[in-house]
């Protein structure tokens, strides 16, 4: 969240405060700022995605248990990095 506002004012300066064109920028930052973040994202993560997710399934981080309670009856059309994680927790078999 930090990260947003962070860019809020080039964002202002930028002129992209103009409907679509602002929640794309922003869903686009949110996508790639921290790996919790990503997931309430509209957009896909090229950062964290399938192999990101792979990779904490399989050591059981703290991450990886957070990620599976932020997803968990996540709407994939509306949080697609929630795909994510659901595809590395069958692939991995964890629970």
């Amino acid at each position: 969240m930090r990260a947003l506002l962070a860019v809020l004012p080039a964002l202002v300066a930028g002129g992209l405060l103009h409907g679509p064109a602002l929640r794309a920028e922003i869903a686009a930052r949110q996508a790639e700022a921290e790996p919790l973040e990503s997931l309430a994202a509209a957009v896909p993560s090229r950062t964290f995605n399938l192999a990101h997710w792979r990779g904490e399934a399989r050591v059981g981080s703290t991450l990886w248990r957070a990620a599976v309670v932020a997803c968990a009856g996540a709407a994939f059309h509306d949080q697609p990095n929630c795909l994510s994680v659901a595809a590395a927790r069958h692939l991995e078999r964890v629970p």
